[in-house]
């Protein structure tokens, strides 16, 4: 077996324990949906997906058709919604794979209600609602045509009805929260007026779920708590959830070579670092290719030996320097965590994120799918 340059570690144990954490916050009365989009972000979909349903997750949510068929084809059996848009040419996937779109539009509703009267078969689907997003849902205005479009096809089945926080993460400003679970509220209504009421009701996200029970309804849906980061830095202060939740990434390598380098040089392209001292600089083997960002050039740390080590020239597309001055006897072949706990020490992607001027799910998500996932513990 070839040993890959860098690989990322998946923590079984943290996984599950997350999973039941929230099981424990949310009552065994409200379903748990956990997102898988985004390749879990990052983590690995089909590393991720059967950990998850050992844990008894109730539903996998996807982001579009691609993700769902690979879930299938490896013998993932449990609901599937497609919280992004389901095309009309994906409507026989739909069908072929029991698959449950998002419907967020009225064209999008039509066109499916038209594909179950054409095939005399039936779809189960969500009706999205756009209570104050504004980016994906039927608009309040729509739900009378929206009704009358359902009339017309009874093989489109309405299984579910949700709507989407835009603020739920700003723990310091719940208005807007509060103020889209009420319009929700007043859809649903709407809806139960006319006799059509979906058994399952969804709204939270993983910093509603953390933070507002009364936002959990039927289900909740869950991503990046899953994997163990807290949404936001406020919503980790204002939560009286009790919730401990496990970083379940590790992306780690090898070292690659050591040299000497004298006081006085640059360091890789552009010589944007300079040696002060007589330096010890370890070359690892991936870059911005692999997900770690150029943004990160002299201004990331990796761990060696259970010590930081700063990125010390630019991040180039598959190598990386870095400063071991300080760090005794590392030698080629040493382990090298990129991302997560090494002995005392840890780099988080929070910290990653700061240093990248974004958000810590873009760290996590912008790790190379083609990197191996090895499901540990």
């Amino acid at each position: 077996m070839i040993t890959p340059n860098t690989w990322v570690e998946i923590d079984r144990a943290a996984l599950l324990s997350n999973v039941e954490a929230f099981r424990r916050l949310i009552g065994p009365r409200c379903r748990l949906l956990a997102l898988v989009k985004g390749n879990a972000y990052g983590h690995g979909l089909r590393e991720i997906a059967p950990v998850l349903r050992e844990a008894g997750v109730d539903v996998l949510g996807v982001e579009a058709v691609g993700e769902a068929v690979v879930l299938r084809t490896a013998g993932i059996a449990c609901p599937v919604l497609l919280v992004g848009p389901s095309p009309p040419d994906t409507f026989p996937l739909l069908r072929e794979h029991r698959l449950t779109p998002m419907l967020v539009s009225l064209a999008q509703v039509q066109a499916l209600g038209e594909f179950t009267s054409q095939m005399a078969c039936a779809i189960e689907g969500h009706l999205k609602f756009d209570t104050g997003m504004h980016r994906q849902g039927i608009m309040w205005s729509e739900i009378p045509a929206l009704l009358n479009l359902l009339g017309k096809y009874p093989g489109l089945r309405i299984t579910g009805v949700a709507t989407h926080f835009a603020r739920a993460d700003e723990a310091e400003s719940p208005e807007w929260t509060r103020s889209q679970l009420a319009r929700f509220h007043e859809v649903i209504a709407a809806l139960a007026a006319a006799g059509i009421r979906p058994p399952i009701q969804h709204a939270a996200n993983s910093a509603a779920a953390l933070l507002w029970p009364e936002t959990h309804l039927d289900m909740v849906r869950l991503g990046i708590a899953l994997y163990g980061f807290w949404p936001a830095a406020a919503v980790q202060r204002a939560s009286t959830s009790h919730v401990t939740l496990r970083p379940v990434m590790t992306w780690k390598t090898r070292v690659g070579a050591v040299k000497a380098v004298p006081s006085g040089c640059g360091v890789g392209y552009g010589m944007s670092n300079t040696t002060h001292r007589d330096s010890c600089v370890a070359v690892l083997p991936l870059g911005y290719y692999e997900g770690y960002s150029r943004g990160l050039s002299n201004l990331g740390h990796v761990l060696i030996h259970g010590q930081r080590a700063p990125v010390c020239g630019r991040v180039s597309m598959n190598l990386i320097t870095v400063d071991v001055t300080d760090i005794p006897d590392v030698q080629p072949g040493d382990e090298v965590v990129l991302l997560g706990r090494q002995g005392a020490a840890e780099v988080t992607a929070e910290e990653m994120a700061a240093c990248l001027g974004t958000i810590h799910y873009e760290v996590t998500t912008r790790i190379n799918p083609l990197i191996p996932r090895l499901v540990v513990g």
